[in-house]
């Protein structure tokens, strides 16, 4: 079987936050991998584009919004797309409630780009541990 590179075209990555320098940031983050990267800034974006929710690998969202919350984002992830590794990302992790049942993980921001990198590696071994 041949190894496929973190830096992945079949994975597709989903970033939604409020904040447009935020998501320029990812921007730059990504913009040396091959990785397909979605930027959503609106609550109307995300939901008029359930085609992308279907094929994401990796989502990761900003929990404070003033229109949808990240929880709120997530949950629609996992109905949609279960197998997608799902990332809540707050200012402030003490705020995020304790039991967020749809985050895999929470993490804080700003997002460094090695922890981004890290998390596109997990998805990867699994990946690749459920091919076999």
């Amino acid at each position: 079987m041949e190894q496929q590179s973190i830096n992945d075209s079949s994975q597709t990555i989903l970033f939604v936050d409020d904040d447009p320098f935020v998501l320029h940031a990812y921007q730059r983050m990504t913009r040396q991998l091959r990785n397909c990267c979605c930027m959503f800034m609106t609550d109307q974006q995300f939901v008029n584009h359930p085609e992308v929710l279907q094929q994401v690998s990796l989502v990761l969202t900003d929990q404070y919004m003033p229109a949808i919350s990240g929880a709120q984002v997530l949950r629609q992830c996992r109905r949609l797309q279960p197998t997608a590794r799902r990332v809540l990302l707050s200012g402030d992790l003490n705020l995020i409630p304790s039991q967020q049942e749809d985050a895999e993980l929470q993490l804080a921001k700003p997002l460094k780009r090695e922890t981004l990198l890290q998390l596109l590696a997990l998805q990867h071994a699994s990946v690749c541990n459920a091919c076999g």
